[in-house]
């Protein structure tokens, strides 16, 4: 892990009240996950569907629902939560450590996640990235990515699709990138999720999920 990456994951967890005495292992635990957050969206699926195992021999961890607490095993170590504090650890870790594509980037959305959008005969959705860390209003969370069908663009309507790493199905294109473009994707996240404590849309409640999607069906 990048040294400004550990530090700002550091104070992410210090300021949440529910890991600050876990910090120290914790950033052993995130070093894992490093480069490929995929195995913590995973253990956040296992957290709503009630599995009780998973092993990832990638990052070498593996997942373990007990009675009255979850481990996550990795390196001969085992790190114990109660299900706020993992909940908590998988959001503020993807939203740090998760690398962000940059603007020009095409991607090939999972298109049952769009039916009100999509024409549902379209058999592939290309979405081409034009927008990034869009904020909610009045909300504490934001849509990493957001971006117009490919190779449409907008033509009349001016209409972003807003998403989040999950809903990606694979990359097509990656956009360029330099120092500056990786500079801004840090102050970002360092703005966003350590100074508002703000989480991506991935993560909201299943109450602010649906309160959006009635006001994007009014707008629409």
């Amino acid at each position: 892990m990048e040294k400004e990456y550990e530090e700002l994951l550091r104070n992410c967890y210090e300021q949440e009240a529910c890991l600050t005495e876990l910090t120290p292992s914790l950033l052993r635990l995130a070093d894992q996950f490093a480069e490929n957050c995929t195995f913590l969206y995973d253990i956040h699926r296992a957290l709503a569907e009630g599995v009780d195992f998973l092993e990832d021999f990638q990052v070498e961890v593996s997942f373990h629902k007990l009675e009255d607490r979850f481990e996550l095993k990795f390196q001969n170590r085992v790190q114990v939560f109660n299900e706020e504090q993992l909940q908590c650890f998988i959001a503020t870790t993807i939203c740090v450590l998760e690398p962000m594509l940059p603007l020009g980037s095409v991607v090939e959305l999972k298109k049952e996640y769009f039916p009100q959008l999509i024409d549902p005969d379209i058999k592939r959705v290309k979405i081409v990235i034009t927008h990034r860390f869009l904020c909610l209003k009045d909300r504490k969370y934001y849509f990493p990515y957001a971006g117009v069908v490919y190779p449409v663009g907008t033509l009349f309507e001016e209409k972003y699709v807003q998403f989040t790493p999950p809903l990606i199905k694979r990359l097509t294109h990656q956009g360029y990138t330099n120092r500056y473009e990786r500079s801004l994707v840090y102050q970002m996240k360092k703005e966003l999720v350590q100074k508002k404590r703000m989480r991506h849309f991935g993560f909201a409640s299943e109450e602010d999920s649906a309160d959006y999607q009635k006001k994007l069906s009014e707008v629409n």
